[in-house]
């Protein structure tokens, strides 16, 4: 016998969980941070834009981009005719760069509030960042403080004190120089002797000095 959840079940049960603020679906941080450079670009845009339309319009200049080229087929020969129709599209154009600019400034306006929102909303959490990490520095500090006043802290030479590293190997202690043969040999003797060990190392001087050898004349 198998055992499975039925829909309606599985809707109870889910249904019991409760969400308090939704935090699945909110952006985090990073995701506002991109919407605001985005925006913010787009106030910059349009304000440069807007600065430089005004400049041509104050001249009486007109850019590349909204010069018209539009001729008359009819009365081209004629010259009063031909400048009022370049009069006209001069100032066509010029209402079109007014329209512009005056579009320009009522997006900017909002685009600004956007931004102004947007960074007062970082700014909110940064400052909530700070805040926890003030927090946990302070946490860190007064730990250390303590330690360091109930004499528990753990440093590097109460480390090496108390846990040390390997044997170390001991000096070489200097070669003693060796005895003679001679002195060996009274040190043996005395060693074995009970006697007086003075008198013992003269009688060995004595009986060990050197032969005297007489020179024999040869005979040829």
């Amino acid at each position: 016998m198998t055992f499975a959840y039925t829909d309606a079940d599985i809707t109870r049960i889910t249904g019991l969980i409760g969400q308090s603020d939704n935090f699945l679906n909110q952006p985090d941080i990073t995701t506002d941070f991109k919407e605001l450079e985005k925006m913010k670009w787009k106030q910059i845009a349009y304000e440069l834009h807007a600065e430089t339309l005004g400049e041509y319009v104050k001249i009486k200049r007109i850019p590349h981009g909204l010069r018209s080229n539009l001729r008359p087929t009819m009365f081209s020969k004629n010259e009063q005719f031909c400048q009022k129709w370049e009069a006209i599209l001069n100032k066509c154009s010029i209402d079109l760069m007014v329209a512009i600019i005056e579009e320009t400034q009522r997006i900017t306006q909002s685009v600004a509030k956007c931004c102004r929102e947007g960074k007062s909303k970082m700014t909110a959490h940064l400052q909530d960042f700070r805040m926890e990490v003030q927090a946990r520095k302070r946490h860190k500090f007064q730990r250390d403080a303590t330690d360091y006043e109930e004499g528990t802290r753990n440093d590097y030479g109460s480390n090496m004190r108390r846990y040390p590293q390997g044997p170390r190997n001991k000096p070489m202690e200097p070669r003693k120089p060796r005895a003679s043969s001679a002195a060996s040999d009274s040190q043996d003797i005395s060693l074995s002797f009970l006697g007086d060990t003075s008198e013992g190392a003269a009688n060995i001087t004595k009986d060990k000095q050197p032969r005297e050898y007489k020179r024999c004349r040869m005979r040829y």
